[in-house]
């Protein structure tokens, strides 16, 4: 690293990063981990059948991360798109 050297993206500062991912984990994580045990919860409850109870889950668990991912991005505040190429 030269005297000339420029980052390509801006990294967050510390505090605000730990702020983010602060709020991040604390809110939408509980938020999201109660509405899915409150979904298994109710299809145990009142589906005859286990298999389709285990695959919504899945699939619910498997948007939930998707649908964090995006949202931990936000909070945290790093570029939305990569870095432009240099030829």
């Amino acid at each position: 690293r030269g005297s000339g050297f420029v980052p390509v993206l801006k990294s967050p500062s510390v505090p605000t990063s730990v702020a983010g991912y602060g709020a991040y984990a604390g809110l939408t994580g509980n938020a999201r981990y109660q509405l899915l045990n409150g979904l298994d919860r109710y299809m145990l409850q009142n589906f005859n059948s286990l298999p389709l109870t285990l695959g919504v889950s899945a699939l619910v668990r498997v948007g939930g991360q998707e649908l964090g991912e995006h949202t931990r991005r936000h909070w945290l505040g790093p570029p939305k798109e990569g870095p432009k190429r240099f030829k």
